[in-house]
């Protein structure tokens, strides 16, 4: 991929993510006057671009326990480089709505040695613990893990009574992607998965897993 190309897939994803920011502040300012009068929105934007080494490591939480619900929500970044470009968004957004949070995370990477030996490594995920009696429960986690010598990255996760999480990453190096889930709905039920790959490539994962009503869900603190 020359230079240009490059910079020129980072700059969109930034785009992309930067726009769908600024478009939930709104919605924000109108959730502090809603039923949540315990929560307030919250909002978050790293950003970084470099030529040579450098390293990250970051957490952002949110935890609420009330009468019929039970919270938590943890979105972390752990990056680093040697040598090269790197370019690095991350973003963190949660809003109160009528019933629970609604969390949305964003992260887009992009990477070229600039024919060195140097790497971008990134790790980046959400984790989520919901109770509600009237909703049913979850606990699941949804990430990446993406070594590049080469190439760009974008994940974004929205979790609203349910978790969607979305990657999609092109270039040289690893990448391991997936999800790992245990809900509580009519029965008792797990899953996970997992895909790799290696070398070049030009992979894309989506996973959506949703609650379902339970009024016995047992209740208490999220996990």
């Amino acid at each position: 991929m020359r230079e240009e190309g490059f910079i020129g897939a980072v700059i969109l994803l930034l785009s992309f993510l930067v726009l769908f920011l600024f478009l939930i502040l709104p919605q924000a300012a109108l959730a502090q006057e809603g039923t949540w009068s315990h929560s307030s929105p919250t909002w978050t934007i790293t950003y970084i671009h470099s030529n040579g080494s450098w390293n990250v490591s970051q957490n952002h939480s949110h935890s609420y326990a009330g009468k019929n619900l039970s919270e938590s929500f943890a979105h972390y970044l752990y990056a680093n480089a040697s040598r090269g470009e790197s370019v690095i968004l991350d973003t963190w957004s949660v809003l109160p709505a009528s019933y629970g949070s609604q969390l949305s995370t964003g992260t887009a990477i992009g990477y070229d040695s600039l024919g060195t030996e140097g790497q971008l490594t990134t790790r980046e995920g959400t984790v989520v613990g919901f109770y509600s009696r009237d909703f049913g429960c979850l606990d699941a986690s949804v990430g990446s893990q993406v070594a590049l010598t080469h190439g760009i990255g974008h994940s974004s996760t929205k979790v609203e009574k349910g978790i969607g999480y979305d990657f999609s990453s092109r270039g040289k190096g690893s990448v391991e992607v997936g999800c790992d889930a245990v809900a509580i709905g009519n029965a008792h039920g797990t899953y996970s998965q997992h895909i790799t790959a290696n070398g070049e490539f030009n992979i894309y994962y989506s996973a959506d897993i949703s609650l379902r009503a339970n009024p016995l869900c047992p209740f208490g603190s999220a996990p």
